[in-house]
């Protein structure tokens, strides 16, 4: 691969990067400096050179590169990790140190300047420990545990559990009280099903610091998903006295999604619970300055296509996706333009599959909402449609302000949003019984006449079998659902269902 005469620096650096890519690193470096002949302010000729110069040993030369390159783009996280990396292999480092502090500034989510910025204060600690300097060692080794902490819940959020648990346990290996890592690592042992080592973890972060609200919080999300509802409801109401769960945040979503499984709560106190949440979070923006609205600029010619967006988390290898992808599949193509706005963190087979099915496709795992209604706004979205309620990972709280003429709640949540600026919740009337449940919520009901999901299973799934009570002369009764839907009523229930069924069995399966 070769470049011709009067080839633009673009065109170069992009014949560069192939062969740097295949290791040509001289022939890379004679077209990353060509581009710089041409445009010597060229940011990206000088972070690729600099790499380039770095890999082939030059690294003070590489160093001086990737400097001048940071100071044209100080917000691009990836050179200021790099910067760090070659700083740190010439023993620089404090100005490796602040490196990584800018990367992970710049781009919170990027994973590389915490694990990075880590193993240097590791291999500082100790080289100090050998001088004798224990002091500094351990403050050392005390900061690398920090950053290890937080890369574990950098992890976490992107659903890398196996990382992010690595990650905590090399911090409480740096330091046992890290009420981080132990507040992490019990978050994501509760995820990946090891309820008992997660709650334990909690509890020694919270033996640590007592009034730690965040633990108080994720213990609570621990006991109640393993259906001990009365600890967990006293831990919840102990984070919110702590001041966890402002109504913006997550816990506060939990608190709703968990108390509607509580057998006591009334259909009307469970409505006002929501309306009221969406009532505060409102408050929260107004305080903020963030509740305007401005207006919609979507053309009203009634003869072309509807701009219909789907806004989800669950968007991947999930129950919602069932019933998401024959929607996406039998949509008019030339009434309906779809747009799906995915906050996948770690996209599957499954989010792919939908990929294909949307006209146009928004990965916006880690978007802010104000840009993530900017976008919704630039996309002229005529009805927005969120699919999560307030189930983990939701994005309910982007519709308010109103990012779209027409808002709607669809197919993830079995009752209210309670935030008024939701128009719509589409169910049917066997779901939502004409009456009471009008009042019950503050969207209006929008009832499908012949259901309000339609399942799809997956494609490798074996056709239906032949009934096995015909067979066998049992019946079997079962349940395929959250642990934490279990309460002692409900088993109370079955258990009456069962005696009255001599000749009945029931089979569980948890989620």
């Amino acid at each position: 691969m070769t470049s011709q005469g009067g080839e633009a620096p673009a065109v170069l650096l992009r014949e560069g990067l192939a062969l740097h890519n295949e290791g040509r690193l001289a022939e890379a470096e004679r077209l990353y400096r060509e581009a710089l002949a041409r445009d010597p302010g060229n940011g990206e000729a000088l972070h690729l050179l600099g790499l380039a110069m770095g890999q082939g040993g030059r690294v003070e030369a590489a160093a001086e590169l990737l400097r001048r390159a940071a100071q044209r783009a100080p917000g691009n996280a990836q050179l200021l990790n790099n910067l760090g990396e070659m700083l740190r292999q010439l023993g620089r480092r404090r100005e490796a140190l602040d490196a990584y502090r800018r990367a992970i500034m710049a781009d919170p989510g990027l994973s590389a300047p915490y694990a990075n910025a880590a193993d240097a204060l590791r291999a500082e600690a100790d080289r100090a420990e050998q001088l004798g300097h224990r002091k500094p060692a351990r403050e050392m080794r005390l900061l690398a545990a920090k950053y290890l902490a937080e890369l574990g819940l950098n992890h976490w959020r992107r659903l890398v559990l196996d990382k992010a648990e690595d990650a905590c346990r090399q911090a409480l290996a740096l330091d046992p009280r890290s009420i981080a890592a132990l507040v992490n690592l019990g978050a994501i042992l509760g995820k990946t099903g090891r309820l008992g080592e997660g709650e334990a973890a909690l509890r020694r972060a919270i033996s640590l610091d007592p009034d730690h609200a965040d633990a108080h919080g994720q213990l609570a999300i621990l006991l109640l998903e393993r259906g001990d509802h009365e600890t967990g409801m006293a831990a919840l109401r102990k984070a919110r006295e702590l001041g966890a769960g402002a109504a913006g945040s997550a816990l506060a979503h939990s608190a709703l999604y968990y108390l509607s499984f509580r057998p006591e709560v009334t259909p009307a106190a469970l409505f006002e619970a929501h309306r009221d949440w969406g009532l505060a979070y409102l408050a929260e923006l107004r305080k903020a300055g963030r509740d305007r609205t401005p207006g919609f600029e979507n053309s009203r010619d009634p003869g072309r296509r509807l701009r219909v967006g789907y806004l989800s988390a669950d968007m991947r290898k999930h129950s919602v996706a069932y019933f998401l992808e024959p929607l996406l599949e039998a949509h008019d193509a030339m009434a309906v333009e779809t747009f799906c706005y995915a906050d996948v963190a770690v996209p599957d087979t499954v989010t792919r599959r939908l990929q294909g099915l949307a006209h146009h496709w928004r990965p916006v795992a880690g978007v802010e909402n104000a840009a993530l209604q900017r976008q919704i706004r630039a996309d002229g979205i005529d009805i927005l449609v969120e699919l999560g309620g307030h189930t983990g990972g939701t994005r309910l709280t982007a519709l308010a302000p109103k990012p779209a003429p027409v808002t709607a709640t669809w197919l993830g949540y079995p009752a209210t949003t309670g935030l008024p600026t939701v128009d719509y919740r589409i169910t049917d009337a066997v779901a939502d019984p004409p009456g009471e449940a009008d009042r019950l919520h503050t969207e209006t009901l929008a009832r499908l006449p012949d259901g309000f999901l339609c399942y799809r299973p997956e494609g490798e799934a074996p056709p239906v079998a032949p009934l096995p009570a015909l067979a066998r002369g049992v019946v079997t009764f079962g349940s395929f659902n959250n642990p934490a839907k279990l309460t002692p009523e409900t088993i109370g229930v079955w258990s009456r269902i069962l005696a009255a069924v001599p000749v009945s069995r029931m089979l569980l399966k948890g989620t």
